[in-house]
């Protein structure tokens, strides 16, 4: 299963803390990112390029 099938298959309650959780950073080198929680509740960094949203977003899920 994908990280987009993962996210298909939330509840409304389970998408909106998801959504939630979200958090938008900057890092040291000035570069912005994403930090989401995988299926695990591991914190995955996501640089803020559609490509790497795409990239994770196809990734099977850990």
């Amino acid at each position: 299963m994908t990280n987009a099938e993962w996210i298909r298959s939330m509840s409304d309650e389970e998408l909106a803390i998801w959504l939630h959780n979200i958090c938008a950073f900057v890092s040291l080198d000035n570069e912005p990112y994403l930090s989401v929680l995988d299926s695990k509740g591991n914190e995955a960094e996501i640089y803020d390029s559609y490509g790497n949203i795409v990239d994770w977003l196809r990734e099977e899920k850990p």
